[in-house]
């Protein structure tokens, strides 16, 4: 065979060696790379004559907060309460009347929870005086009038003016009070708590945010020499009127189911008083009479002194009582 035809041949058998490479090259092509030979095509995979790539899903995931979300407080924190102690009914003295009835435990009363909150919104606290014409032994400079002996209508001088001066000590420690000044036991002496009743359903009823009925009396008694009695504590070096805590209970007619209440309250309200005052109190009285104490388990009277004291030792004990009261007002053992 000639040169030529040897180089014919050669040059062929190239060219057909350079197309089956070219052929062998794109079948063995990777499947990754033979995506990029077909740019436009169709969104639901890549086809291939019969065979369909399968397209890729992007799971989308939706974060979710680690912890919940805060939920605003259905009331602000309750300030630290008052703490009443199984020792502290060393401190209670107490007693029932002739009239009364009903016994009870005093320790479990004393002990239990009281659950209120006397600094909010709307008055908590409302004063008040059945016997309000009630007043005490005048002084040198008093110049009032009397209705009868240690009675007067001049809201100066009788019960009216110990229940201001309760009424400022606890509005200036942030207290709502009502203090209700009416005489209701003039003309009609008799009437007087009929009259105070109404008084107290109005006001209870007008202002349900009341938790606390205080109605202030003075009490009286002789001595043997015929001369009015007067009470007596030292309180900050000072002469002041005791203070006496009265309870309604239920005289069997069932009218007043919940008298314990009033008790438990004026047991810690007397404990409050002893801490701070050894002998600022007399002892507890329990009556077999409601005095209208079924209308609120906050309700309590107090004698302040007796006929035989000052006015201005009435007005004293009313620092020792407005703390008490203050001690009280974020409620025992919760």
């Amino acid at each position: 065979m000639n040169i030529e035809k040897r180089s014919a041949r050669f040059g062929a058998a190239i060219l057909i060696f350079a197309v089956l490479t070219r052929l062998v090259g794109f079948v063995s092509t990777p499947y990754a790379q033979a995506e990029g030979f077909f740019p436009h095509r169709p969104s639901g995979g890549i086809s291939m004559g019969t065979v369909t790539a399968p397209v890729t899903t992007i799971p989308v995931t939706v974060p979710q907060p680690t912890t919940a979300p805060a939920q605003p407080p259905t009331r602000p924190p309750l300030p630290p309460a008052a703490v009443i102690t199984p020792e502290d009914m060393d401190l209670v003295r107490f007693r029932y009347a002739t009239d009364c009835g009903n016994q009870t435990q005093l320790q479990p009363l004393l002990l239990q929870p009281l659950i209120w909150q006397l600094a909010g919104e709307g008055p908590t606290v409302l004063i008040l005086h059945s016997h309000a014409s009630e007043s005490y032994t005048r002084q040198p400079g008093q110049d009032y009038g009397e209705t009868s002996d240690f009675r007067t209508l001049d809201t100066g001088y009788n019960m009216v003016a110990v229940g201001d001066a309760l009424t400022a000590l606890l509005e200036a420690a942030g207290i709502g009070v009502i203090h209700d000044r009416q005489i209701h036991d003039y003309p009609s002496y008799n009437q007087a708590y009929a009259n105070s009743r109404k008084s107290v359903e109005s006001y209870l009823a007008e202002y349900p945010s009341i938790r606390l009925v205080l109605d202030l009396h003075r009490d009286a008694a002789l001595n043997a020499d015929g001369s009015q009695y007067a009470t007596a504590a030292t309180v900050d070096g000072k002469r002041v009127a005791q203070l006496m805590l009265l309870v309604g209970s239920d005289p069997g007619n069932g009218i007043h189911p919940g008298w314990e209440e009033n008790l438990a309250l004026a047991l810690k309200l007397q404990v409050m008083l002893e801490r701070e005052n050894p002998g600022i109190t007399r002892r507890t009285v329990l009556r077999g009479c409601t005095f209208h104490q079924e209308l609120s388990p906050g309700m309590l009277i107090v004698e302040v002194g007796a006929a035989g004291n000052t006015l201005e030792e009435a007005m004293l004990a009313m620092q020792p009582l407005a703390a008490a009261i203050l001690a009280l007002q974020n409620g025992v053992n919760i």
